[in-house]
């Protein structure tokens, strides 16, 4: 997204279904929306968690976690959303395709 754009934050905590904290997602979004379809970019990596991450997450701190970000574009092709997921690394397998 252009610098100084203005974008809407959405923090959203996923359950197990044993009421256990799954993971974290960030939601960065515009105003457009994103298309229909496969418009859009995931890149992986891994990043150490913080306290706040940690404490939700209930790993310890310095846990390494999957980071997982997706950019999604709009039809004209400017970034509409980003979304950057955080699934502690002991407790998942990601597949891109």
């Amino acid at each position: 997204m252009a610098p100084g754009a203005r974008v809407q934050c959405e923090q959203i905590e996923l359950l197990d279904p044993d009421g256990r904290t799954s993971h974290l997602v960030a939601r960065y979004t515009r105003r457009l929306q994103p298309a229909a379809g496969r418009h859009a970019v995931a890149d992986t990596s891994v990043r150490t968690a913080g306290p706040g991450e940690a404490g939700v997450l209930g790993v310890a701190i310095g846990s390494v976690l999957l980071v997982v970000r997706v950019v999604r574009f709009a039809r004209d092709g400017r970034p509409a959303a980003v979304e950057e997921l955080l699934p502690p690394a002991d407790r998942w397998l990601v597949r891109l395709g």
